[in-house]
């Protein structure tokens, strides 16, 4: 007796998922690589989904992890991967408290563990590794990180009359920037680098793309295509703005006194879109006061003025801690 054929669904539905998958990401590749300029594979790995999976991995990091004896198995094994010190974690001799590895990875610090330098004006805002400092020199006023050129206009966004006026500052005194890169081992929060008071925010909506050095140095203009966070206003010399670059698998930027501040939002994927927020009570912060948190790895920018004859004490490639002078 035959047996009784049954119609491969499970597969045939497989393979037709991904058949359109792959040709969603083809045509999309297409579209950005004509739009773009940029080489096949650059386009490939932009048309990913990556604010999707951003989202959706934020979610899986949001799993308790039980039995909770494998926590502290499972976070040691994590500090040793990525080079960070357990013994930092404020609670490091209690590790079941972290339910998941989100919670472990926005972990707060032992008290004291990272001092505010007192003789600096502005300090690291971040745990990380110093992937650039200079002088803000070229008259269309760029920035050079691993090599690549940015303009501050196209980073911040700026109108006409906002570049002009600050390209008139630039003239009249010096502008400095540092850029910090947070890889997933390092402590994900931010603090103040300096002592300021904000008066405005810009949230620039945008892709999710790694900003791991190797990708910056693969894909121009990334940190010009990633979504953004700046917060602009002065401090003691002057000028003061810090960036939070969103990154791939960033869930979130969280900045704790900005409730306003929704980023990675279903409604912005893209879609390119400024959305500006002027303080009218402008807000303050002193020299090393908690600021916000990511959700994983990511990267920041600081743009600050300073006297000409300032110099940077870290360099390119030097590790560096929340609170250390610039």
């Amino acid at each position: 007796m035959s047996k009784r054929y049954r119609f491969p669904y499970i597969r045939t539905f497989s393979l037709f998922g991904l058949s359109s998958f792959v040709t969603y990401l083809y045509v999309r590749a297409s579209e950005i690589q004509k739009y773009s300029l940029c080489t096949p594979n650059e386009a490939w790995y932009r048309s990913l989904p990556m604010r999707e999976s951003s989202r959706v991995w934020s979610k899986v990091l949001s799993i308790n992890i039980y039995p909770k004896q494998l926590r502290p198995i499972l976070y040691t094994y994590f500090c040793k991967i990525f080079d960070a010190d357990i013994e930092e974690c404020e609670y490091s001799q209690e590790l079941t408290r972290y339910k998941n590895f989100g919670q472990f990875f926005r972990r707060n610090l032992r008290d004291g563990i990272r001092p505010i330098d007192n003789q600096s004006t502005v300090v690291s805002p971040c745990d990380g590794e110093v992937l650039e400092t200079g002088l803000v020199t070229s008259d269309q006023l760029n920035i050079v990180i691993k090599g690549v050129p940015y303009t501050i206009k196209d980073l911040f966004q700026l109108d006409k009359n906002e570049f002009n006026r600050l390209l008139a500052k630039q003239i009249k005194s010096s502008l400095f920037y540092c850029c910090i890169y947070l890889n997933p081992g390092n402590y994900h929060h931010f603090h103040s680098p300096a002592s300021w008071t904000i008066s405005e925010r810009r949230h620039i909506t945008g892709e999710l793309m790694s900003v791991r050095p190797e990708f910056i140095l693969w894909i121009p203009n990334l940190l010009l295509l990633n979504e953004r966070v700046v917060y602009i206003g002065r401090y003691l010399k002057g000028l003061m703005t810090m960036t939070m670059i969103g990154a791939t698998n960033v869930g979130s930027i969280d900045v704790y006194f900005d409730k306003t501040l929704k980023t990675n939002q279903k409604v912005d994927d893209y879609t390119f879109r400024i959305w500006k927020e002027y303080f009218s009570s402008n807000e303050k912060f002193e020299k090393g006061q908690s600021f916000g948190e990511f959700k994983m790895g990511s990267c920041i920018v600081l743009l600050f003025e300073a006297p000409s004859n300032f110099q940077f004490r870290c360099h390119e490639g030097d590790k560096i801690l929340v609170g250390q002078g610039l």
